[in-house]
């Protein structure tokens, strides 16, 4: 037996379909008024000063008798970088979007003699900027160089002590042997001395400073590598006299691998030993590349006038 409840009214097909059609008038609305608001929200979060940065403080942290970075060099920088826009479009400088790793990045990118940088939010709209340098135990100065044509003072301050501060070229070394560049605060000419920075390792010749005619000699070889398409992106100098440039290979001069050394010695002729490295350049005498045998370059020993030696290494 069937039975149907005749109690209950079945709504006719034009009814529901007028109802659906209001409901989702409503719905439709109701999502336009909150696209709407979280529009506004969002440019009022985004313009609005109250959570804009009002203030970037930068301090900077350091064991040296000398200050070698410059406070408004790194408020430039942090500044700039937290200027830009977010996601392309919405301004920058808020506070809730501050790009901390980014600021670091530049900032130890901007400067060798620092060491690490720590970017915190202090209180609601200070941003808080830390710069620890490098720590000084020794360095590489060149005598007399870019000093003042107007000073007629001679150089006299011995070379194995704090002195060298007051000279207008040098590399500088931290204690765990990494050379960075320095700029004498005393120089009348203000002049950037750096040609070369990179990492040292072992003992430096001749006590903690290197003379002026050694310095020269780096400085020549390093130019002249370069100059045949090498980049050198470290050096070594140990006390036997002999420096190693890691290489980061731009053009593919010898058609190896890059991350290959050049082993040299400062104390002999350098033009003789750019003419060897340029031999094996020309004439590409070093094995085949790592794609064909599964190996790499690991030195070139351009030391000796009648002789080259290249080592070759599993990857």
């Amino acid at each position: 037996m069937v039975k149907r409840d005749l109690s209950k009214k079945v709504k006719p097909r034009a009814v529901r379909k007028r109802q659906r059609r209001t409901r989702f008038g409503r719905e439709f609305y109701l999502w336009i008024a909150a696209g709407v608001t979280l529009i506004v929200f969002a440019i009022w979060f985004f313009y609005s000063d109250v959570f804009r940065v009002g203030l970037i403080e930068v301090r900077i942290e350091t064991e040296n008798s000398v200050v070698f970075s410059n406070e408004r060099d790194i408020l430039s920088e942090t500044d700039e970088v937290m200027s830009r826009r977010i996601l392309g479009a919405l301004p920058g400088k808020n506070i809730l979007f501050i790009p901390k790793k980014k600021v670091a990045s530049v900032i130890l990118d901007g400067s060798f003699s620092i060491e690490n940088v720590a970017v915190a939010r202090e209180g609601w709209n200070t941003v808080s900027v830390v710069a620890k340098e490098r720590t000084i135990y020794g360095a590489w100065c060149e005598r007399g160089f870019a000093q003042d044509k107007n000073d007629s003072r001679e150089d006299t301050a011995p070379d194995t002590d704090l002195n060298y501060l007051s000279k207008p070229l040098c590399y500088y070394i931290d204690e765990g042997g990494f050379a960075f560049a320095g700029k004498n605060p005393q120089d009348p000419l203000g002049v950037s001395v750096i040609n070369f920075v990179g990492e040292t390792r072992g003992g430096l010749p001749g006590g903690s400073v290197l003379e002026a005619a050694d310095f020269g000699r780096v400085r020549d070889f390093i130019e002249g590598v370069r100059g045949m398409g090498f980049e050198p992106i470290s050096v070594y100098i140990d006390g036997a006299n002999y420096f190693e440039l890691s290489l980061k290979d731009r053009d593919n001069p010898l058609e190896t691998q890059k991350n290959g050394r050049i082993i040299a010695d400062f104390s002999r002729d350098i033009s003789i030993q750019l003419q060897n490295l340029d031999l094996i350049r020309l004439e590409k005498k070093i094995a085949p590349n790592e794609s064909d045998w599964g190996i790499i370059l690991d030195y070139i020993d351009v030391r000796f006038e009648d002789k080259v030696y290249y080592k070759m290494k599993q990857k």
